[in-house]
């Protein structure tokens, strides 16, 4: 049986994890897959998310994706859900090109030669989290991390909501792009999960979805 990814998408803090817990805890049926972190050596752990060291945490986390994608894969569970996938990538490579100008051009690059290679999942459906900075950072404190997550730690607070901005846009065309179902969360667990089912049985209706790997990846590499 084809497997059917849900990925969940969204800022550090927006409660990506508990969403998950929420889900599997009402669908029985889906199962929830380690996190890229889990397959990045110990003796290389990610460097800090500044210009210096992009290249290098890049390469960690594709890398650890890459090895995620063929966990799941190799399993016999159908339903899966997914902490971020490749557009998390994508998104904050084109992020870090227009807001350092930064050429990031060959892992984009990179990632598009693994798409077209099968060895990135891409997910049947998309959950974004949006969430209030303030709630998103209280979280982040509350649990040990005083960094901006995913934000480059070394920008002043304008800059921040700057680089989270830009960032959102990228996951909007991207979203749109792929036209594949997409739910938008706001606190409400309920109404996402009860959204979620009726996706779902639509999927089961239709045949396979088609391979569009090759036409994605042409249009990563026009951007």
């Amino acid at each position: 049986m084809t497997k059917k990814v849900i990925c969940i998408e969204g800022p550090s803090g927006a409660g990506k994890s508990t969403l998950c817990n929420q889900i599997t805890d009402t669908l029985k049926y889906f199962r929830v897959s380690p996190l890229v972190q889990e397959f990045i050596p110990k003796q290389h752990p990610a460097p800090l998310l500044n210009k210096s060291s992009i290249a290098n945490g890049y390469t960690l986390y594709m890398a650890g994706y890459v090895n995620k994608c063929k966990f799941i894969q190799a399993q016999k569970e159908p339903y899966w859900l997914l902490d971020r996938s490749w557009i998390s990538n994508l998104t904050y490579l084109l992020t870090i090109r227009d807001f350092y100008q930064f050429d990031s051009s060959a892992m984009i690059q990179t990632l598009a030669d693994k798409l077209i290679n099968k060895e990135l999942l891409t997910p049947d459906i998309f959950i974004y989290l949006d969430c209030e900075p303030s709630i998103s950072g209280a979280r982040r404190i509350k649990r040990g991390d005083t960094a901006w997550g995913d934000v480059p730690i070394n920008l002043s607070l304008e800059d921040k909501m700057k680089f989270r901005k830009y960032r959102y846009h990228y996951y909007t065309v991207f979203f749109e792009l792929l036209n594949l179902p997409k739910i938008y969360h706001y606190e409400n667990s309920r109404k996402t999960i009860g959204a979620l089912q009726v996706i779902l049985l639509n999927l089961e209706q239709t045949k396979d979805k088609k391979d569009k790997a090759q036409i994605i990846a042409n249009q990563i590499l026009k951007m």
